[in-house]
């Protein structure tokens, strides 16, 4: 090495400039491709998830302020809590009787267990044990269906739970 480098010593000016000039470029390149390359493939890396980031983030930032605001939304909960509250009181057999007087057939009260008869159309079946569920007295335990005149003939046995 020390003779290499004896020889390079004694080499004209502008070779040696040239050799030192090769061996920086060949270190700069070498540090270029080691060290700030990759950095620089993390960063643009970044900067693509960084705007990613953003977009996504504009994006909720609309739909957020496309939600009505929160006063409202307390106001339709505490409407519909009341409406429900209201839906669900308790009414007394005798006003859905009252209510459906005309398809009523037979009513027996006195009796155990208390028999309902009414005469409906298919599709007031099934609103009428909606109605039933929210009154006071017993969901009928049985009943039974007849076809009559096009309608349908119900027939509701309400027992009380000790019944059973």
């Amino acid at each position: 090495m020390n003779s290499a480098l004896e020889r390079g010593l004694h080499l004209p000016l502008r070779r040696q400039i040239g050799i030192v000039a090769a061996c920086f470029a060949t270190a700069a390149l070498a540090l270029w491709l080691l060290v700030l390359r990759p950095q620089q493939l993390a960063q643009q890396a970044l900067r693509a998830d960084i705007a990613r980031l953003e977009q996504a983030y504009r994006q909720q930032l609309a739909q957020l302020n496309a939600l009505p605001v929160e006063a409202l939304l307390r106001a339709q909960l505490a409407d519909s809590a009341r409406q429900s509250e209201a839906s669900s009181r308790a009414a007394p057999l005798d006003a859905i009787l009252t209510a459906r007087g005309s398809q009523l057939q037979a009513w027996q009260p006195e009796t155990e267990p208390r028999a309902l008869t009414l005469l409906l159309a298919w599709e007031q079946f099934l609103p009428l044990f909606a109605e039933l569920a929210r009154t006071t007295t017993p969901f009928p335990t049985r009943f039974l269906l007849e076809a009559r005149q096009g309608k349908v003939q119900v027939k509701l046995w309400l027992e009380s739970d000790d019944a059973r």
